[in-house]
This record gives structure tokens, C-alpha cells and sequence, in this order.
């Protein structure tokens, strides 16, 4: 069950780095620092809660957290910066 949710985990922090490339390109990383502060502020504090209580799924449920957490910290700033919605249109 663990290797399950890291391998989506993973999946998820992939999908955060790609949204993140284009605040590198236009000489913005100070975004892409922020959103990676507030997902390891969040995951220090939920890793020692989660590994305490659940062992080795608790701790993949918290990398799986933080992760939600970064996409969605990355996705924001992109909609925000770029204008560019990448929810899909009714045609």
C-alpha cells in the first residue's frame, strides 16, 4: 500500500515541477521558493504526526499531502500569473 501512494505521490510533485518551469524562465524563482516553503512547513509538523500514529503509510499519506498542497499552491500562482486556466472548456 505504501509504494502505491508514493507512486502517485510522485505523479503529483512531477506535475508541480512542470507548472514551476515557466516561473524559472521568466526569472521568477521567488515563487516557486514560496510554494516549496509552504510545503515543507506543512510536512515537517505532518510527518511527525502521521509517522507516529500510522508507521510507514502515515508517513507516505503526509508526502502524498504535501504534494496535493504544492500542486495546488503552484497551480494558483499560474492561474494567477499567466492568466492561463488549464481547466478544460466546453466547446
Amino acid at each position: 500500500m505504501p509504494f502505491q501512494i508514493l507512486l502517485f505521490e510522485a505523479v503529483l510533485t512531477g506535475m508541480s515541477w512542470v507548472l514551476a518551469q515557466p516561473f524559472l524562465a521568466i526569472n521568477q524563482p521567488g515563487k516557486v521558493t514560496m510554494t516549496q516553503t509552504i510545503s515543507f512547513g506543512l510536512g515537517i509538523p505532518l510527518l511527525f504526526i502521521l509517522a507516529k500514529s500510522n508507521q510507514l503509510v502515515g508517513v507516505a499519506f503526509s508526502l502524498l499531502i504535501i504534494s496535493i498542497v504544492r500542486l495546488l499552491a503552484t497551480y494558483i500562482l499560474f492561474d494567477i500569473r499567466f492568466r492561463i486556466h488549464l481547466r478544460k472548456q466546453n466547446a
